[in-house]
């Protein structure tokens, strides 16, 4: 996930060790906020709760979770869902403390208050991520997890229970029957 964020945290990474150039993790997540919002996360490397436009991360700790991840042939450009009218701008900021506290309204099920605003964005412009996220809720029942986009998508994703994470064979058939690409737990099928 991350897209070209994630290419270019792992470039700096690289970059810093293989020119042993010694610049520290804070230094890299300045310059990374410069190159883009999602860049700072990629090199902290960790689960974090991102404030600002993304270069204020706290470290949370939240547990091993497995996911069922479909990845449709859709690209939304990001400013352009930036710009939109109808992406809410509204939404109330949450302390560190209380998304720290509130795990367990995100991790597996998603609870109001937390949400991804993109989404109802993102579905409107891209009908093969509005299908992809519509197969996955109609297998939240049995994974017991809530469906949802991962930033400003293209791809959606299901956290599993433990006891459906663990069921191959089910989830090979799940996969199968997505109306994308999918993976999860490494095996990926097309």
């Amino acid at each position: 996930m991350g897209g070209g964020s994630s290419n270019a945290a792992t470039t700096m990474l690289a970059l810093n060790e293989l020119w042993q150039l010694n610049v520290t993790c804070d230094a890299l997540i300045k310059i990374g906020a410069k190159v883009g919002a999602d860049v700072p996360i990629f090199i902290f490397g960790q689960d974090a709760i991102a404030m600002g436009i993304g270069e204020q991360l706290t470290a949370i700790n939240l547990p091993d979770q497995q996911y069922l991840v479909l990845t449709p042939e859709a690209h939304i450009n990001t400013a352009t869902l930036f710009a939109h009218p109808k992406l809410h701008r509204d939404i109330t900021p949450l302390s560190i403390k209380t998304i720290k506290n509130q795990s367990n309204d995100y991790v597996q099920n998603l609870n109001t208050p937390y949400h991804n605003v993109f989404t109802p964005v993102v579905t409107s412009f891209a009908p093969a991520v509005a299908e992809a996220l519509d197969y996955l809720k109609g297998l939240e029942s049995q994974a017991l997890g809530t469906a949802r986009m991962t930033g400003s998508g293209s791809a959606v994703f299901l956290p599993l229970d433990a006891s459906i994470a663990s069921d191959k064979a089910l989830l090979v058939t799940w996969i199968e029957s997505a109306p994308c690409s999918g993976v999860c737990g490494g095996e990926f099928v097309t």
